[in-house]
């Protein structure tokens, strides 16, 4: 896990939490891809985060992003592979809790 006061925490932070970060995981689990999947390469684009070569910053991503997932709502349902040519190896799928 980073620590608070390492500055790749705060770029992750702001790309998974953003509007766009938001509906990019969304909509990857609505397609029944990894919610990880929608911003890997936001991530992987996002200047001084080291995602894509330090695994450490790869699964700290991947923690935050299923604590967000969480927070809406979605339910955890396990780890799959990640797509063909993401930066990450394997993600959360997630679903929405079923009505009572």
């Amino acid at each position: 896990m980073l620590k608070n006061v390492d500055p790749r925490l705060a770029i992750i932070k702001k790309v998974i939490q953003s509007p766009d970060g938001i509906k990019a995981m969304v909509l990857a689990t609505s397609k029944g891809k990894p919610a990880l999947a929608g911003v890997d390469r936001l991530l992987c684009a996002a200047p001084g985060s080291d995602y894509k070569s330090d695994g450490a910053v790869r699964q700290e991503a991947g923690w935050r992003v299923k604590q967000e997932m969480t927070d809406m709502g979605f339910v955890d349902d396990g780890s799959v592979d990640m797509p063909q040519g993401s930066c990450a190896l394997e993600g959360r799928i997630f679903k929405l809790p079923q009505p009572i």
